[in-house]
């Protein structure tokens, strides 16, 4: 059950009539801060006590918070309903400014504590970060890192971090205190499996070939040397390659993507590498993700855990097995993005990011072949690969079950929905007939009076 606190205190909950929302979705991306609106109906108590930048706002699953975060803007429509919209807490991070710096102090963990630490030092308690887990690193050197610019703590560690090593930015709060984790590969999967025709509603898979590259020259920071008593470092203009590690080449290619579709070369700079056995890993990293076509699955999915199945629930930046044979899409995969509606969970959908260059190509949309799908009822523990689906003998445990519990669902909330909707229709009225009956008081008056005014 989901429900929405302002500042810890309750303002919806699906079972109290005076609690009630005609709208809410929260989006949650990797690497970026989570957006939610959310629109409450005219007898909620909490209408229009929401304040901007100021208001705490948490939405939860049962006891699971799914979103921490602030009110960023609201609207208020010509029946005097409002809606909001919230940032999450990671936008915190955009509050504060790193002044310039040069940075050779350590590796991934330390820089990040660095930038961090120098966010906390300009904010509120509310908005600050400890720095948890961090398993991205570069092995064998410290990384190098310098700005004479004054950007955001946001904008600093998407530029010098996520954009460099890549990685995912994690933020869990416990107690008063938000962590912050930065993991090379994410450490959360569900056991759960998306599967077409079991609970798979729609999905579109996308293929995207124009930044294909079969060729990467890396090329790494800029060679430097000290002159003057004060030893001010100077730039010489050259960059670090590989020609002394690659038999003189200073490029890495793929042959068999090469013999596919030409030879594509690209330039990638890593400011923060200063030797050339770590910049050919760089540069086959790099090369292993950009010989294939990007794919991405759009996913709308029915989460089991929802309808009482044994599986763990669908989570944001879970590895989650999917597999549809008429996508050639069997594997374990990553949750990269998660939209959930409060009102209609059946209308949740999932993102899910690959670069995996077993999927067929193209875009195909499912949701028009679903009715052709046989509803096979599903085993009590069927296994695909490593991932168990398990399912109680009281569960819906077919195609159909799930779909007749999504309409009735479904047709719960449009009927509060619709009755919420007659009760602003009827406000409306007895508002319109309230001025007409201004207006005739004022005609009487005016008629009195000989039309003057005081």
């Amino acid at each position: 059950m989901y429900t929405i606190r302002k500042d810890g205190n309750l303002i919806y909950d699906p079972r109290l009539d005076d609690m009630q929302i005609l709208q809410g979705k929260l989006t949650r991306e990797d690497n970026a801060a989570c957006n939610f609106t959310f629109k409450p109906c005219p007898k909620n108590a909490y209408v229009g006590m929401v304040e901007k930048l100021s208001s705490i706002i948490e939405a939860y699953d049962d006891d699971r918070r799914l979103f921490r975060g602030r009110m960023l803007n609201h609207t208020q429509d010509i029946n005097g309903l409002y809606t909001y919209t919230c940032e999450g807490e990671l936008a915190f991070l955009g509050d504060s400014v790193v002044r310039p710096y040069d940075w050779r102090d350590g590796g991934v963990e330390a820089y990040l504590r660095f930038l961090i630490e120098q966010h906390n030092a300009q904010v509120d308690p509310s908005r600050r970060f400890n720095v948890r887990n961090v398993t991205v690193a570069e092995e064998g050197e410290r990384i190098i890192r310098a700005s004479t610019q004054y950007p955001t703590t946001l904008e600093e560690i998407g530029e010098k971090l996520i954009s460099s090593l890549g990685g995912h930015l994690y933020l869990e709060r416990v107690g008063n205190v938000t962590y912050i984790d930065y993991f090379d590969e994410s450490p959360f999967e569900s056991n759960q499996v998306i599967e077409l025709g079991e609970n798979i509603v729609d999905i579109t898979l996308k293929t995207r070939g124009e930044e294909i590259a079969t060729a990467i020259i890396p090329l790494g920071a800029r060679t430097t040397s000290e002159s003057g008593e004060d030893g001010e470092r100077l730039e010489e203009g050259e960059r670090l390659t590989i020609a002394e590690v690659n038999n003189g080449l200073d490029f890495v290619q793929d042959d068999d993507a090469v013999e596919l579709y030409g030879f594509i070369a690209r330039t990638v700079i890593y400011d923060d590498v200063t030797l050339p056995q770590n910049l050919i890993q760089r540069g086959r990293r790099a090369l292993a993700q950009t010989i294939n076509p990007v794919d991405n699955l759009e996913i709308s999915a029915v989460d089991l855990k929802q309808l009482g199945v044994d599986v763990d629930a669908l989570r944001f930046l879970d590895y989650v097995y999917v597999k549809s044979d008429l996508h050639r899409v069997h594997g374990r995969l990553l949750i990269t993005k998660i939209t959930t509606d409060l009102l209609n969970p059946a209308a949740n959908t999932l993102t899910i990011g690959s670069e995996f260059g077993s999927f067929i190509k193209g875009e195909t949309s499912t949701a028009q072949r679903l009715v052709s799908v046989e509803n096979n009822a599903a085993t009590s523990n069927q296994v695909y690969g490593a991932v168990t689906y398990h399912n109680q003998s009281t569960a819906a445990t077919t195609h159909a079950d799930i779909r007749g519990a999504i309409a009735a669902e479904a047709a719960t909330r449009q009927t509060q929905i619709n009755e919420l909707q007659d009760e602003i229709d009827t406000q409306s009225e007895t508002v319109g007939e309230m001025v007409d009956e201004i207006a005739a008081i004022w005609e009487v008056i005016s008629n009195m009076t000989g039309g003057g005014t005081r």
